[in-house]
């Protein structure tokens, strides 16, 4: 009957220590999903910011039109030209699908001396708040000619 006892008891024990490690396994994932989604989320705003810069770089926007509220999760989904539907890029996106606007692009220039501009841009959460601390902010030089190329109201300027 002892022995009996002490099978059980052996037994209970190994069972707690078996649950004990299943949580803390189980801890371990939840943490590791959820680094892995705060990952992707910084990925998603070096992204924006990346495309951002493309569209400043290469003059197809100006610095003042590319600042703001990024709608369906793209800069190429919103109309940056200030017209209605842009030049044509709009159509390659379903904006019936579209998310809600959850991304802020905050754009700022400065001059660089040499003909050049720095442009730094913050892509902001918003479901973090409208104060929140960018997400990721990405800065680079670029032609002043490019940073200026379209004005705020999306016509194209006159470069030298």
């Amino acid at each position: 009957m002892k022995r009996r006892g002490a099978i059980l008891l052996e037994l209970l024990i190994a069972l707690a220590m078996l649950a004990a490690a299943g949580l803390a396994i189980a801890g371990a994932i939840e943490r590791g999903v959820a680094t892995s989604e705060r990952g992707a989320e910084r990925a998603r705003a070096l992204d924006l910011a990346r495309s951002a810069m493309a569209v400043i770089d290469a003059g197809v926007a100006s610095a003042e039109v590319v600042t703001g509220d990024v709608e369906g999760g793209s800069i190429l989904a919103m109309p940056v030209w200030g017209e209605e539907e842009g030049l044509g890029i709009n159509d390659a996106f379903d904006r019936a699908g579209t998310t809600p606007v959850r991304w802020r692009l905050d754009v700022e220039t400065s001059d660089a001396g040499r003909g050049l501009t720095l442009v730094t841009i913050g892509a902001i959460d918003l479901r973090r708040g409208e104060d929140a601390a960018p997400e990721a902010t990405l800065t680079q030089v670029v032609a002043a000619e490019q940073a200026a190329a379209r004005g705020a109201d999306g016509a194209a300027g006159v470069t030298p």
